[in-house]
Parts: structure tokens; C-alpha cells; sequence
């Protein structure tokens, strides 16, 4: 159950605490207001209490600021979706630094000496050896 408000963008400097309380108590009983500069947080009794005063007092100015208020715990859809852009940019970084990796990886393998090539096409050429001979023991 969340029935915490969350009020953004406010001019602490102007309004205090007893002003914050006066507006939200209208939405129900009060259990904790705390102000931080430019925020605060108004704690209500239930959920239902704090849907009302985030549906009542959101985009209210007040002291030359428009407030933003939602319930503490969720954001506003306009921040979800700043926060998926985000989660989307954060999986793209993380798949271009896989790219590098593997480009490394490549170029580390070409740089590899003659010696490592010319073992390598030697298990190779006992490989193929080893799967004619198959083939003529199946027919």
C-alpha cells in the first residue's frame, strides 16, 4: 500500500512545512510531512487519501511554481518512459561494447603467428584424413 505524495518542483524557500500541510490535509488525515529543498513528502493514513491529493493538487501553482505530484513510489508515465528510453540506450552501449570485443577478439586471432596457421592447417589436413576414412569404412 503506498500513500506517500511525492510533490516536485517546490519553492521551499517561500512555502514551509505548516503551508504543505494546511493544502493536503483537505485530502485526509496526515501522518507525516517532511520538506527538503525544492520536495516534499506528505505520508497519508491510506492510499486513497493520497490518489486524491495527487488528482487534487497536481499542476497547481504555487508560490510562481507549477508542482508536479505523484505517489512516491510511481512514476508519472512521461518519466517511465524516460527511464525506458534509458534502459534502451544502456542495452545498446552494452551490445557496441560486445561488437568491440569481438573485433578484438578477431583481430587478436589474425595477428596469431605462422607457426599457429601452419599447425592449424595440419589438424586440419588429419581431420579431413580422418573423415575420408570414414566414409570409405560406412560405403
Amino acid at each position: 500500500m503506498n500513500s506517500c505524495v511525492f510533490i516536485r518542483k517546490l519553492n521551499t524557500l517561500v512555502v514551509k512545512k505548516s503551508d504543505v500541510e494546511e493544502i493536503f490535509l483537505k485530502y485526509g488525515k496526515i501522518v507525516d510531512c517532511s520538506i527538503h529543498k525544492g520536495f516534499a513528502f506528505v505520508q497519508y493514513v491510506n492510499e486513497r487519501n493520497a490518489w486524491a491529493a495527487v488528482a487534487g493538487e497536481d499542476g497547481r501553482m504555487i508560490a510562481g511554481h507549477v508542482l508536479d505530484i505523484n505517489l512516491a513510489a510511481e512514476p508519472k508515465e512521461q518519466s517511465k518512459q524516460a527511464v525506458e528510453m534509458e534502459n534502451d540506450k544502456s542495452e545498446e552501449e552494452q551490445s557496441s561494447s560486445c561488437m568491440k570485443k569481438d573485433e578484438t577478439n578477431v583481430t587478436m586471432e589474425s595477428e596469431g603467428g605462422a607457426n599457429d596457421s601452419a599447425e592449424e592447417r595440419d589438424l586440419l589436413d588429419v581431420n579431413d584424413n580422418e573423415d575420408q576414412g570414414d566414409e570409405q569404412v560406412k560405403i
